[in-house]
């Protein structure tokens, strides 16, 4: 199986479009588990103009994993959020079809904290329980676990994941 593609990145885009690029790419390279210096090179594939000149220009040594080059890019091109960008995130982000629930899970909780972090209780615990349900990607599973939730409202959300993992 091979890593899906990703936009190419130019260094010319927004905050925005660095900012989802590097969260794409660190998300695919999970999902996939490359090893470093195989996601270096797919990631390096994936850099145009300015961002691959960039990357380039460093020494070997700074540029040996795809973290450190996705590291690089963030740094150069300032990938940051508003408050408005990091609940967008949390409210867009779905399990894609490669991504293991575990994965899913983390990602989630990673986005929920960002939103706190700036705002406390932007994401609720209950929020967090119900968009881990809504971005599942298996309709049954979804199904399945919106019924746990309405006979428990009280359910956490590691408690609905330990359920979606002994589920599948």
């Amino acid at each position: 199986i091979h890593p899906t593609p990703l936009p190419v990145f130019r260094g010319d885009d927004d905050d925005t479009g660095c900012a989802n690029f590097v969260e794409s790419a660190k998300r695919t390279m999970r999902s996939f588990n490359l090893p470093g210096e195989m996601a270096a090179e797919w990631v390096l594939g994936f850099l145009q103009g300015t961002a691959r000149t960039e990357v380039l220009s460093r020494p070997a040594g700074e540029r040996r994993t795809g973290d450190e080059i996705l590291e690089i890019i963030r740094e150069t091109f300032k990938a940051s959020y508003s408050p408005l960008d990091r609940m967008r995130r949390f409210h867009a982000r779905r399990q894609s079809p490669v991504e293991s629930i575990l994965d899913y899970t983390h990602s989630l909780t990673s986005l929920s904290a960002q939103a706190n972090a700036i705002q406390p209780d932007a994401v609720p615990a209950w929020a967090l329980r119900d968009k881990f349900v809504d971005g599942l990607g298996s309709s049954t599973l979804k199904a399945h676990l919106r019924d746990v939730v309405r006979r428990d409202r009280e359910i956490t959300f590691l408690s609905l994941r330990d359920e979606a993992r002994r589920w599948t």
